[in-house]
């Protein structure tokens, strides 16, 4: 038997929504990605494919990488792009 349990997740705010989402980071290649978030520095793709960031063609290790990604994410949280619901909830 599953156990779900509601808990308090992060989002934007509604008026930068549309510059935050992005699509899901195994439908687009990195170059793809990197070309959709070239003028956005809000995409989320900055935090689920860190390698945009990066120098085409570079190949920093997963270490750095998953460093980079986190940085990304507590930067997005710290700045006010994401916010933590105040409350546990449920999401579909």
């Amino acid at each position: 038997v599953a156990n779900i349990k509601p808990f308090m997740g992060y989002h934007p705010p509604s008026d930068i929504a549309s510059k935050v989402s992005s699509p899901p980071y195994d439908v687009i290649t990195s170059d793809e990605a990197r070309l959709m978030a070239q003028n956005n520095t809000l995409s989320f793709l900055r935090i689920i494919k860190p390698e945009i960031d990066f120098e085409s063609g570079s190949e920093p290790n997963l270490d750095i990488l998953h460093k980079h990604g986190s940085d990304n994410l507590y930067q997005f949280i710290d700045e006010g792009i994401l916010n933590q619901d105040e409350n546990n909830c449920f999401y579909l």
